[in-house]
């Protein structure tokens, strides 16, 4: 089991939250984690960083290639027990 800290697993349970759609769906950034969290988005671009090197999150351009979106992982989906949502 992959080792969190506090602030880490806040913004899992934030991610989550932002989750709705079917996998491998997103639109929202990192920007919009850290308005669930009432973080600094610096802050949280720090704590996405170690979740993606943990293996958790990925976070690819949008579509625009102005902004980026945030990505549950497979492991990432595991982690919040919703493994079941993965095709």
């Amino acid at each position: 089991m992959v080792k969190l800290t506090e602030l880490e697993t806040k913004a899992m349970t934030a991610i989550s939250k932002l989750t709705y759609a079917e996998y491998g769906f997103s639109d929202f950034g990192v920007d919009d984690v850290a308005k669930k969290m009432s973080e600094p988005t610096t802050k949280i671009r720090g704590v996405a960083s170690s979740l993606i090197k943990k293996g958790l999150i990925e976070i690819s351009p949008s579509s625009d290639e102005e902004s980026e979106l945030v990505y549950l992982s497979n492991t990432g989906y595991e982690y919040l027990g919703r493994a079941d949502e993965i095709e």
